[in-house]
């Protein structure tokens, strides 16, 4: 009886779903995204929280002499760039892992992923790669006055609307191939 306890207690193989639902459909292309999506998230919640840390050390008195970089601008452009990566970088990351997921359920049954399909996947994960280097450029140059909106605060700066539009197409191209799987998948239906 214990060894059984102890075999159910041990954690499930890395590519096999809890419920099941994913056991042995991932390709190794989706496999592929489905790791780099989440290393996105994962880096977005690390340099957020790096740069948390050093806006905490930014607000010691008497830092700004020793550190004149770490001045009241710097302060709130960095501000600004924690909270996108903290949140919206790292949402949008995890929407793309998701994506990933959604679209393997549905092409469970496919041996080969188109060509278009798998370069909008590549594309969309290179895109969002290339976003965390245009929303930093602006903090690290010290570009653009930080706007503490509600919501999504930005700088207004082109190099980091850039980012934010070029973080838009990267998770948008696998949403483009997750409907295109979806809208394929009904007519393959219907016809059947």
């Amino acid at each position: 009886d214990d060894k059984l306890i102890f075999a159910r207690a041990m954690p499930a193989p890395v590519d096999v779903a809890v419920d099941g639902h994913f056991a042995g459909k991932l390709t190794d292309d989706l496999r592929l995204e489905l790791q780099g999506w989440s290393a996105i998230s994962v880096a977005a919640l690390g340099l957020a929280g790096l740069l948390a840390l050093v806006l905490a050390i930014a607000r010691i008195p008497g830092v700004e002499r020793a550190l004149p970089f770490l001045n009241q601008a710097f302060f709130q452009r960095g501000l600004v760039v924690h909270v996108t990566f903290a949140f919206v970088v790292w949402y949008l990351a995890v929407h793309g892992a998701l994506t990933v997921l959604v679209t393997s359920r549905l092409l469970a049954g496919t041996t080969k992923m188109s060509v278009g399909g798998l370069l909008a996947g590549r594309l969309g994960l290179g895109a969002a790669a290339l976003s965390f280097l245009l929303l930093l450029v602006p903090m690290v140059l010290g570009r653009g006055a930080a706007s503490p909106n509600n919501y999504i605060p930005v700088m207004t700066d082109p190099i980091y609307y850039a980012g934010l539009a070029v973080l838009g197409v990267g998770l948008a191209l696998p949403i483009v191939r997750l409907m295109a799987a979806m809208w394929h998948g009904q007519i393959g239906r219907a016809h059947v």
